[in-house]
């Protein structure tokens, strides 16, 4: 694995290219340091790392630690595109992040660097591909050095993101967290008790989170706490003064406020609706 030890170090794109006039070159195997990246711009062709062979196609994105030996092969008969890069640990004096400092803060990317284990694949990595365009193009540029690195840290970042909003133990996480806040929604002060029991960082943890279900965690935990209000007015008798504690909140104002922002009304209209429709039907 790419060494994610080393202080004062930036990953940086020592080198950049796209195969434009040799599409069928293929290349022997050979290795080096750092990370290979490799985005098929259209065509097909396969990568051998190490003992493994993995057929690419258009918008696959593959990236290599680079000490493994491994070989490009182009099939004559389809033509392939590819932009490639190789991003090497470089000792730099630029008020940016180092890639250790990066690699441990963003956990997600730690554990996709650790899981490498050779080389991995992203499926659809169109996303992706304006800053790996922007890399190819900027990485030469000298007076441009603080760029280049920040945006070789948010294209990391954002490849993380890419090979793992795809794999199936960002779904099991997601699981994990609805599960929890259904169970305890009524306990809850902030988001890194949620964290703590579903043993994640509560930054990647509230991303992962917003990436899947298109909200944040404490508005899932505040739908929690609306659906346990409206079927307390529905089926208790219970005074609905006294039903903002039982479902987590400390602000009878604020119970009231959420309340008509999720439903419309208020909950004393809610409950008198409620009874009306129910003695209309009954």
């Amino acid at each position: 694995m790419i060494s994610t030890n080393a202080q004062n170090q930036i990953l940086w794109p020592a080198h950049c290219y796209v195969n434009g006039n040799w599409k069928c070159y293929s290349m022997e195997k050979h290795s080096h340091g750092g990370l290979e990246i490799n985005y098929i711009l259209e065509g097909a062709c396969s990568y051998i790392v190490g003992d493994k062979e993995y057929r690419l196609k258009k918008k696959n994105m593959i990236v290599i630690e680079g000490q493994i030996p491994h070989q490009k092969i182009f099939d004559r008969s389809v033509p392939c595109t590819v932009m490639g890069g190789e991003f090497r640990l470089k000792e730099v004096k630029l008020p940016a992040i180092s890639f250790s400092a990066l690699a441990e803060h963003d956990r997600q990317l730690g554990e996709f660097l650790h899981q490498l284990n050779g080389c991995s694949v992203i499926e659809d990595a169109h996303l992706l591909l304006e800053d790996f365009g922007k890399l190819h193009s900027e990485c030469q540029d000298k007076n441009r050095e603080l760029y280049i690195a920040t945006l070789t840290n948010k294209f990391l970042m954002d490849t993380a993101d890419a090979f793992y909003s795809k794999n199936p133990s960002v779904k099991a996480y997601i699981a994990q967290i609805k599960e929890y806040i259904r169970n305890y929604f009524c306990k809850l002060s902030n988001i890194q008790e949620i964290a703590d029991q579903i043993h994640l960082n509560s930054t990647y943890m509230e991303r992962i989170f917003k990436r899947e279900t298109g909200s944040t965690i404490w508005q899932y935990v505040m739908e929690c706490r609306m659906e346990a209000a409206k079927d307390l007015l529905e089926n208790s008798p219970i005074p609905i003064g006294e039903i903002d504690p039982l479902i987590g909140m400390n602000s009878r104002q604020t119970f009231y406020i959420q309340f008509k922002r999720h439903y419309g009304v208020s909950p004393a209209e809610y409950r008198k609706l409620f009874r009306k429709e129910s003695y209309s039907i009954g």
